[in-house]
């Protein structure tokens, strides 16, 4: 887990949101499917790099769909994802994660947050790989109102980053929560069917 104290560049910041402000307009500007998507890996990418300044750590940005079955998939990942990342279990139960399950259950957080999840002995994922991949999480739920805890059924999926070393901190929570919520409303303002059966 990273314990230095060193100061993000907030240069670096203001230009990552300014890329995801941009690709979320250019998404609410398009009717095809294929280039919609091209624009929400691009914010993707905007929201690893503000993570990568923040936390000192390489990340990765992934993006989580649900589906009425109770069920949650990986659409979207930024561009700079390993290929082997690639290779995670496509569609699984959300329960059977620790951080989609308490985000679906909690009526107080909007986000996840473990820098240590090897010390965490109750820490449930389905793919039995994802030590191979990170040993820290930042989950936020993707809904229609941040402030409004009460029902599961409105999270439309998880925006999710993730690296080995840690350096994830409350305010980092919050950030990510306002991503996931502009990320939402982006996605609703489409006028394409996104399927919740994409995943990679």
């Amino acid at each position: 887990m990273l314990t230095n104290h060193r100061q993000p560049n907030e240069h670096v910041l203001a230009s990552e949101r300014e890329n995801f402000v941009r690709c979320l307009h250019l998404l609410s500007c398009t009717h095809e499917s294929q280039e919609a998507e091209g624009f929400i890996t691009n914010a993707l990418g905007a929201v690893k790099r503000t993570f990568d300044e923040l936390t000192g750590d390489r990340c990765a940005c992934t993006l989580k769909m649900c589906s009425h079955d109770g069920t949650v998939s990986t659409w979207l990942r930024d561009r700079e994802s390993p290929p082997l990342r690639y290779s995670a279990v496509c569609r699984f139960p959300s329960q059977l994660n620790s951080a989609f399950r308490e985000l679906q259950c909690s009526r107080k957080f909007t986000y996840y947050l473990s820098n240590n999840l090897t010390a965490d002995r109750t820490y449930e994922n389905v793919n039995p790989d994802w030590k191979d991949h990170y040993n820290a999480v930042l989950v936020a739920s993707i809904r229609s109102n941040i402030f409004d805890h009460t029902r599961s059924a409105d999270i439309m999926g998880f925006l999710c980053v993730d690296n080995f070393h840690g350096g994830f901190t409350t305010l980092g929570g919050v950030a990510l929560s306002s991503f996931a919520h502009d990320l939402f409303n982006a996605i609703s303002s489409v006028h394409w069917t996104m399927n919740s059966g994409h995943s990679n």
